[in-house]
């Protein structure tokens, strides 16, 4: 599940260049947000909650993903559908974000931005599969 959300998501990050204060990330974290609430758009609640539950882990995520196909075969096919376009739909968005956020710049490195949004976007309510995937993103852009 990783690899989905790796690129579109550091693509977002690189978009901030001088001067990028607090109310730019927390804009920029809440977008990010937006970004995945309409990726995800029409997403079962078992399929969410799956998301959720398996935190970023590939394993876990296939387990439960298979327990759900066993159990309700039409909604894991729903919810797949949905999964299969989750790239390209968070590509399209972040691309909007950069244009967006073309004149925010910032004097950090790329790392140091990626961690500032994902602590904007930790501080949010909701969005936890924002904050799973940008926190996963972040751990694999580290390692």
């Amino acid at each position: 599940m990783k690899k989905i959300f790796i690129l579109p998501l550091l693509s977002l990050a690189l978009f901030s260049c001088n001067m990028a204060d607090d109310k730019d990330y927390e804009s920029m974290a809440k977008d990010l947000c937006r970004c995945f609430d309409e990726s995800l758009d029409g997403i079962s609640e078992r399929g969410e909650n799956i998301l959720i539950e398996s935190a970023g882990n590939d394993f876990n995520f296939q387990e439960e993903f298979d327990l759900y196909q066993k159990e309700d075969a039409q909604g894991a096919v729903n919810d797949m559908l949905i999964l299969a376009n989750l790239e390209t739909s968070l590509n399209t968005c972040g691309e909007k974000l950069k244009k967006k956020y073309e004149n925010v710049y910032s004097n950090e490195s790329e790392e140091e931005v990626l961690k500032r949004i994902i602590d904007k976007l930790n501080d949010l309510d909701g969005c936890e599969i924002a904050k799973i995937a940008m926190n996963a993103a972040y751990q694999e852009e580290k390692n």
